[in-house]
């Protein structure tokens, strides 16, 4: 059985996430309450078949907060929360959501009335990932980056280490990179965003995952051994 497109680009942007991870590490390596659903905003104007609260960008940057940063990407928490919301487990036959977990036990959820275009995957290790499909990418960054400066506002720390255009099989995306600590927490995560760089709309990912610890140095200054 042949997979279907939207199984193809899911299995191609879980590689492209895979890929960028992958150059974050190297980079890294080397230099140093509970609401309801949100309202709809005019950021992003959904097509009929996702006309949903949880379609716009900064919703899905609001989702991303609630759901996977500010239960620190804890799988159980994240599930729990999304299906106090309504989402719904992601139906198997839109793709191969299981390369959202990047291969670990976990949960594909989907937003309510989205028509499974906005995912929530929260697996163990504390990886926690909202895939977003027919969003223009521009928008979704802003938003993202707007929420994590209010959270710094507020005594989070909150550092930008990665924030560059990247080519890879003809297609050209940006990749965002922040080290985050909560308030009063000692444990930081690397946040990250992929997302196109036009107005069209595309494929996006805004992902958590526990950040690699900073490089230690010696007294002269140079990476101890």
């Amino acid at each position: 059985m042949q997979p279907t497109p939207r199984a193809r680009r899911l299995r191609q942007f879980a590689a492209w996430l895979r890929f960028l991870t992958g150059v974050v590490a190297a980079f890294g390596a080397q230099a140093q309450t509970q609401p309801q659903e949100p309202a709809h905003d005019s950021l992003v104007t959904p097509t009929p078949e996702a006309a949903s609260p949880w379609t716009s960008a900064q919703a899905v940057a609001r989702l991303f907060e609630r759901a996977c940063v500010q239960h620190q990407g804890q799988a159980s928490a994240a599930v729990d929360w999304a299906l106090s919301q309504g989402f719904e487990p992601a139906d198997l036959t839109h793709g191969n959501t299981d390369s959202l977990l990047s291969g670990q036990p976990g949960s594909v959820l989907a937003a309510p009335g989205s028509a499974g275009r906005v995912l929530l995957a929260a697996a163990q290790g504390q990886l926690c990932t909202v895939w977003v499909e027919q969003m223009a990418g521009p928008p979704l960054r802003l938003a993202l980056a707007e929420m994590l400066a209010n959270l710094g506002a507020n005594g989070a720390r909150v550092k930008l280490e990665v924030d560059r255009n990247i080519e890879r099989a003809g297609a050209w995306r940006n990749q965002m990179q922040w080290r985050y600590r909560g308030v009063g927490l000692t444990e930081e995560f690397s946040v990250g965003a992929v997302t196109t760089l036009t107005a069209l709309p595309g494929t996006q990912a805004l992902n958590l995952a526990p950040a690699r610890p900073a490089p230690a140095y010696a007294p002269d200054g140079l990476p101890a051994r």
